[in-house]
C-alpha cells in the first residue's frame, strides 16, 4: 500500500468497503486496517517518546501524553 493515501470522505470509504465485501475482496480492507494500525503505532510511539510498545491501551497512551509528556 502506498503511503500517499488520499483523504476520503465517509461516503467514499463506505462505498469502498461495500464494494470490497460484495466482490468478496476482503484483502483490501485487511490491508487498509493493517496500514492504519501501523500508522497509529508509529504516532503513539512518537507522541510518548518511545513509551508506547504496543501493549498499552489507547486510554493509557492518552493519559501518558497528557500527564507524563
Amino acid at each position: 500500500m502506498s503511503d500517499d493515501i488520499p483523504t476520503l470522505d465517509e461516503e467514499t470509504i463506505r462505498s469502498l468497503i461495500y464494494d470490497c465485501v460484495n466482490s468478496n475482496n476482503i484483502e483490501i480492507i485487511v490491508q487498509i486496517v493493517v496500514h492504519l494500525k501501523k500508522d497509529y503505532q508509529d504516532l503513539a510511539k512518537l507522541a510518548t517518546m518511545g513509551y508506547y510498545d504496543g501493549g498499552q491501551t489507547h486510554q493509557e497512551v492518552l493519559d501518558y501524553v497528557t500527564y507524563e509528556a
